[in-house]
């Protein structure tokens, strides 16, 4: 009968057993999806031919010619939207206004006027159909234009204002600032939250790029497009010879977890209102939209957006799956029920490591190992928090709460990463604290002890208790954040005997910070630069504040773990202190009547050389004068004050000793434990 392997660190059965839960969330998640239904096709054919797509061309190059700049805050931009505001006013039943505002340029802080153009068709009912496209560039070289949507507005608002019997409103909407982060789309979504009885908003972002017309759905904040609205304009794109193909289920979770996207439709979406984009360019406004137009292309595009209005003409509701949702070919999952399974995903890792607490914790200083890790948080929240000051004080660039534009990326600001990294390490240095103690191991025995697993299984815990946080703030976000979870439970294992296949383990673990750069790097097409997108989509607080707070906590419990897995073991100093409290009562005696007696001396000093009578102190008692029984005279009676005299003072224990001493009797007990378990 060959030999029972010793039980492990980690009790992997109750583990296996735990994946039961997120075994049934998945069965919840499959139960309650359902079968895509088509969308119900309008009975209005589209009327903008080719033809007039041509005509719309050769206006286009009037407009450009006319108002070559057309940057925020300059006179071309205001120029422009008055020609605008002109020419709807010239359609029947259409009435057009100028609506000012102001946003943030986020190369400068500064704030900068805009102007939008709303051009409002009334029809039977109250319920509006938005249709917006953005009127400023980027650059008086015309980089990020988009005329061609401008003259497409104009286009469907004289083809819509022609027909006699409209069910719904309609409302046309010039925008400014799109190339400062969507600042008016921003300020129209906060207009239409208010208004209400919006059905539908449709984007229009340069139908003239040359590239394949498209729909762009992606989520922003906590909101993706309705799912009756995305169908019905894929379905219409399809007609057209546009894409009609969704993203994979992986992408689309993916898109959920990083709810960043640079078009306008994203402000929108922040504020509840059901938008999408029709598009045929990068979101990234890098180059110019107008120069790759074809009158098969934009007519294309404008039929598009015809069947899409005639088909949101038909029905009277869109169908929804919910604020989030991820679809396929045939089925649709519900949002609900795919944070459901997402949260699930952590309770195997809870349950393991709430276990190795109550099994391990009477081996362990928990006070110890709490007091280290609630030091590391705080050093990784006090980074995130100098990144913000520093951003504040204008060393880094700012975008408010939009995300930034990766095209607009200026030079790195040397002085204000020198700064952030000074203030980082000194945030570190603080929480390492006057008694931060390093020891490396000399043998694999050693460094496989328990002296570590206290930091390592304390980690574990404080980050899932993170992940339930960030859970509540972002659901989706902690996909990202449980293969980091899963993977490091293996540093407790004694199945992992090397350093390094436990710094292994430990870099698997960031699997899915790759997988969210991934994500990013998919979205935006910035290659090496995502690194750097990220880092400002956190310093501009387009992610949110709180969830950012905590990451940068779990990045101080990560830095913890790191020092664990290389047999580096810390000890705060406060514990310690409170040791010494405890343990030293009678020296702090001894300290406080040596104070008493010497101010008591030096106050009858005083009144001596005042002529007063000196003090008397109490004499202390003796230790006693009476001999001990020895063979010369045993009838000695030994004091009870009286120490025995064979008693030699106790050698002092060096700290390197007590170590010793300590480790090598938590692997006695460790070993009897073992032998105890395999009989």
């Amino acid at each position: 009968m060959g030999r029972r392997r010793p039980t492990d660190f980690i009790a992997w059965s109750l583990y296996r057993r735990a994946w039961l839960i997120p075994g049934l969330a998945l069965l919840v998640l499959l139960v309650t999806s359902f079968a895509s239904q088509p969308p119900v096709q309008g009975t209005l054919p589209p009327t903008l031919g080719n033809e007039q797509a041509t005509n719309l061309l050769e206006a286009r190059d009037e407009f450009v010619a006319q108002f070559p700049d057309r940057r925020p805050n300059t006179s071309g931009a205001n120029d422009s939207a008055q020609w605008m505001r002109d020419q709807f006013n010239t359609l029947p039943d259409v009435s057009a206004v100028t609506v000012p505002t102001t946003s943030m340029n986020p190369e400068t802080g500064k704030s900068v006027s805009l102007v939008n153009v709303e051009a409002r068709l009334p029809g039977r009912t109250r319920e509006l159909v938005v249709i917006v496209a953005h009127r400023d560039s980027a650059t008086a070289s015309g980089r990020g234009s988009d005329a061609t949507d401008q003259l497409a507005l104009l286009a469907l608002a004289k083809e819509l204002s022609a027909t006699r019997d409209r069910r719904r409103s309609y409302l046309f909407v010039s925008t400014d600032g799109a190339t400062l982060n969507g600042g008016g789309a921003r300020a129209l979504g906060q207009r239409l939250a208010k208004r209400g009885g919006v059905v539908a908003v449709i984007v229009l972002d340069r139908l003239g790029a040359g590239g394949e017309l498209r729909v762009d759905a992606s989520p922003s904040g906590h909101y993706a497009p309705p799912l009756g609205l995305v169908e019905a304009a894929r379905q219409a794109l399809g007609s057209e010879g546009g894409s009609a193909a969704a993203p994979g289920v992986f992408a689309q979770v993916g898109q959920l977890a990083a709810p960043i996207t640079l078009r306008e439709h994203g402000q929108l979406l922040t504020q509840g209102l059901p938008a999408l984009t029709i598009t045929a360019g990068d979101d990234q406004l890098a180059d110019n939209g107008d120069s790759r137009a074809t009158a098969a292309r934009v007519g294309a595009g404008l039929r598009s957006t015809q069947r899409v209005i005639s088909t949101l003409d038909q029905v009277d509701q869109l169908q929804s799956a919910g604020k989030t949702w991820v679809g396929t070919s045939s089925r649709i999952y519900r949002g609900w029920a795919l944070k459901l399974f997402i949260a699930s995903l952590l309770v195997p890792v809870w349950v393991v490591v709430v276990d190795m607490l109550m099994r391990h914790r009477a081996g362990w200083n928990l006070l110890a190992t709490g007091g280290t890790i609630a030091r590391v948080m705080i050093a990784g929240i006090w980074s995130v928090a100098a990144l913000w000051v520093l951003t504040a004080m204008g060393l880094f660039p700012t975008a408010g709460d939009r995300p930034p534009n990766p095209s607009s990326f200026g030079d790195i600001r040397i002085a204000g990463l020198i700064c952030w990294g000074l203030l980082t390490y000194g945030g570190w240095l603080v929480a390492r604290g006057p008694d931060w103690r390093r020891q490396r191991f000399a043998s694999r025995a050693a460094a496989t002890s328990d002296r570590d697993h206290a930091e390592l299984v304390g980690g574990l815990f404080t980050l899932v208790v993170l992940a339930a946080l960030a859970l509540a703030i972002s659901p989706f976000a902690v996909l990202f954040w449980a293969p980091m979870l899963h993977g490091w439970i293996w540093l407790c294992s004694r199945r992992v005997h090397s350093s390094r296949a436990r710094a292994g383990v430990w870099l698997l673990g960031f699997g899915g910070v790759v997988g969210a750069l991934g994500v990013l790097a998919a979205r935006t097409d910035v290659g090496l630069g995502t690194v750097r997108f990220a880092a400002q989509l956190l310093q501009t607080r387009s992610v949110p504040p709180l969830l950012v707070l905590v990451l940068g906590a779990a990045a101080g419990v990560a830095v913890l773990m790191l020092v664990a897995v290389t047999g580096r073991v810390a000890h705060p100093a406060l514990p310690h202190l409170l040791g010494y409290l405890r343990g030293d009562m009678r020296t702090l005696r001894s300290i406080r009547g040596q104070l008493v007696t010497g101010a008591a001396r030096q106050l009858g000093r005083v009144r001596s050389a005042a002529g007063h009578a000196p003090l008397r102190l109490p004499a202390r008692r003796p230790s006693s004068t009476r001999e001990l029984p020895t063979a010369a005279n045993p009838s000695a009676q030994p004091s009870r004050t009286a120490r025995p005299a064979t008693r030699t003072a106790a050698p002092v224990e060096s700290r390197a000793q007590q170590r010793e001493r300590e480790r090598l009797e938590r692997e006695a007990r460790r070993a009897a434990r073992d032998r105890s378990t395999t009989r």
